[in-house]
Protein backbone atom coordinates (compact mmCIF):
# COMPACT_ATOMS: atom_id res chain seq x y z
CA UNK A 1 0.00 0.00 0.00
CA UNK A 2 1.49 3.09 -0.92
CA UNK A 3 -1.07 5.72 0.21
CA UNK A 4 0.17 8.24 2.38
CA UNK A 5 -1.79 10.81 4.77
CA UNK A 6 -1.14 14.70 4.13
CA UNK A 7 -1.63 18.31 4.33
CA UNK A 8 -1.86 19.73 1.17
CA UNK A 9 1.00 21.26 0.06
CA UNK A 10 0.69 25.15 -1.42
CA UNK A 11 -0.27 24.73 -4.94
CA UNK A 12 2.70 26.23 -5.47
CA UNK A 13 4.97 23.13 -4.09
CA UNK A 14 3.03 21.17 -5.85
CA UNK A 15 5.33 19.35 -8.77
CA UNK A 16 2.76 16.79 -10.27
CA UNK A 17 0.40 18.48 -12.82
CA UNK A 18 -2.23 15.38 -11.76
CA UNK A 19 -2.55 16.36 -8.25
CA UNK A 20 -2.48 20.01 -9.46
CA UNK A 21 -5.51 19.21 -11.55
CA UNK A 22 -7.16 16.83 -8.54
CA UNK A 23 -6.85 19.81 -6.37
CA UNK A 24 -8.65 21.92 -8.56
CA UNK A 25 -11.41 19.24 -9.24
CA UNK A 26 -11.39 18.86 -5.16
CA UNK A 27 -10.93 23.00 -4.25
CA UNK A 28 -8.42 22.12 -1.67
CA UNK A 29 -5.20 23.74 -0.68
CA UNK A 30 -6.48 27.02 0.25
CA UNK A 31 -5.76 26.29 4.24
CA UNK A 32 -3.35 25.11 5.78
CA UNK A 33 -5.94 22.14 7.54
CA UNK A 34 -6.36 20.63 3.94
CA UNK A 35 -5.54 17.17 3.73
CA UNK A 36 -5.86 14.30 1.82
CA UNK A 37 -4.90 10.61 0.88
CA UNK A 38 -2.66 10.26 -1.60
CA UNK A 39 -0.90 7.60 -3.64
CA UNK A 40 1.91 9.59 -5.46
CA UNK A 41 3.26 6.51 -7.25
CA UNK A 42 0.44 5.78 -8.78
CA UNK A 43 -1.76 9.06 -9.28
CA UNK A 44 -4.48 8.56 -7.40
CA UNK A 45 -6.18 10.70 -4.00
CA UNK A 46 -8.95 10.60 -1.62
CA UNK A 47 -10.90 13.60 0.16
CA UNK A 48 -13.34 12.83 2.86
CA UNK A 49 -15.81 15.95 1.44
CA UNK A 50 -18.08 15.28 4.60
CA UNK A 51 -20.65 14.14 7.35
CA UNK A 52 -24.07 13.70 8.39
CA UNK A 53 -24.85 17.33 10.05
CA UNK A 54 -27.82 15.48 12.67
CA UNK A 55 -27.12 13.20 15.23
CA UNK A 56 -29.31 10.41 12.62
CA UNK A 57 -26.49 10.47 9.99
CA UNK A 58 -23.68 11.00 11.82
CA UNK A 59 -21.68 8.16 10.42
CA UNK A 60 -22.79 8.95 6.43
CA UNK A 61 -19.92 10.29 4.57
CA UNK A 62 -19.21 11.07 1.42
CA UNK A 63 -15.98 10.58 -0.28
CA UNK A 64 -14.30 11.80 -3.84
CA UNK A 65 -11.47 9.65 -5.50
CA UNK A 66 -9.61 10.26 -8.23
CA UNK A 67 -7.06 8.42 -10.39
CA UNK A 68 -5.88 8.07 -13.98
CA UNK A 69 -8.82 6.48 -15.08
CA UNK A 70 -11.58 8.44 -13.72
CA UNK A 71 -13.32 10.37 -10.90
CA UNK A 72 -15.68 9.20 -8.66
CA UNK A 73 -18.05 10.26 -5.65
CA UNK A 74 -19.23 7.81 -3.30
CA UNK A 75 -21.18 7.35 0.11
CA UNK A 76 -20.54 5.16 2.97
CA UNK A 77 -22.18 4.38 6.16
CA UNK A 78 -19.86 3.88 8.91
CA UNK A 79 -21.29 0.48 11.08
CA UNK A 80 -18.30 0.11 13.46
CA UNK A 81 -15.33 1.62 14.45
CA UNK A 82 -13.25 0.03 17.14
CA UNK A 83 -9.98 0.68 18.37
CA UNK A 84 -8.19 -2.67 19.44
CA UNK A 85 -5.59 -1.14 21.12
CA UNK A 86 -2.63 1.87 20.91
CA UNK A 87 -1.77 1.14 17.63
CA UNK A 88 -4.22 -0.22 15.80
CA UNK A 89 -8.25 0.48 14.86
CA UNK A 90 -10.84 -1.70 13.32
CA UNK A 91 -13.74 -0.17 11.11
CA UNK A 92 -16.61 -0.92 9.07
CA UNK A 93 -18.13 0.83 6.26
CA UNK A 94 -21.39 -0.07 3.97
CA UNK A 95 -20.51 1.23 0.51
CA UNK A 96 -24.05 3.06 -0.43
CA UNK A 97 -23.08 3.56 -4.04
CA UNK A 98 -21.12 5.88 -6.46
CA UNK A 99 -22.91 8.95 -8.10
CA UNK A 100 -23.54 8.76 -11.67
CA UNK A 101 -23.99 11.21 -14.72
CA UNK A 102 -21.47 12.71 -17.07
CA UNK A 103 -19.12 14.21 -14.72
CA UNK A 104 -18.29 10.87 -12.80
CA UNK A 105 -16.75 7.48 -14.11
CA UNK A 106 -18.25 4.20 -13.01
CA UNK A 107 -15.34 2.20 -11.15
CA UNK A 108 -13.23 -0.52 -12.38
CA UNK A 109 -12.50 -3.65 -9.99
CA UNK A 110 -8.31 -2.23 -9.86
CA UNK A 111 -10.07 1.32 -8.88
CA UNK A 112 -12.31 -0.31 -6.54
CA UNK A 113 -9.37 -2.36 -4.69
CA UNK A 114 -7.27 0.78 -4.82
CA UNK A 115 -10.32 3.36 -3.21
CA UNK A 116 -10.35 0.15 -0.39
CA UNK A 117 -6.57 0.86 0.18
CA UNK A 118 -6.91 4.70 -0.10
CA UNK A 119 -9.68 4.18 3.02
CA UNK A 120 -7.50 2.03 5.16
CA UNK A 121 -4.64 4.61 5.02
CA UNK A 122 -7.19 7.69 5.46
CA UNK A 123 -8.69 5.95 9.22
CA UNK A 124 -5.36 6.15 10.65
CA UNK A 125 -6.20 9.92 10.77
CA UNK A 126 -7.23 11.19 14.10
CA UNK A 127 -7.34 14.63 14.83
CA UNK A 128 -4.28 16.78 13.39
CA UNK A 129 -2.34 13.41 13.53
CA UNK A 130 -2.12 11.69 10.15
CA UNK A 131 -0.22 8.65 11.19
CA UNK A 132 -2.21 8.58 14.99
CA UNK A 133 -2.60 4.37 14.35
CA UNK A 134 0.03 2.19 13.29
CA UNK A 135 -2.18 -0.42 12.12
CA UNK A 136 -5.83 0.07 10.33
CA UNK A 137 -8.00 -2.43 9.22
CA UNK A 138 -11.15 -1.88 7.33
CA UNK A 139 -14.25 -4.20 5.89
CA UNK A 140 -16.08 -2.68 3.22
CA UNK A 141 -19.66 -4.15 2.44
CA UNK A 142 -21.24 -3.62 -0.95
CA UNK A 143 -24.59 -1.87 0.05
CA UNK A 144 -26.63 -3.64 -2.56
CA UNK A 145 -25.24 -7.20 -2.02
CA UNK A 146 -24.13 -7.69 1.42
CA UNK A 147 -20.89 -8.70 -0.13
CA UNK A 148 -17.60 -7.37 1.05
CA UNK A 149 -15.66 -5.63 -1.38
Amino acid sequence: MSFKNEFAPPLEQESSEFFKNARRKFNIGHTDYDRWTVDRTHESALIHQGSGREIESANHDIWEYIDTNGYYVFSTEKTSEEKTNNDTINTTYILNGFWEGDAYSTPTPASLIQIKNALREYSRWHLFNPEAFSHSHITLIDGTNGGEI
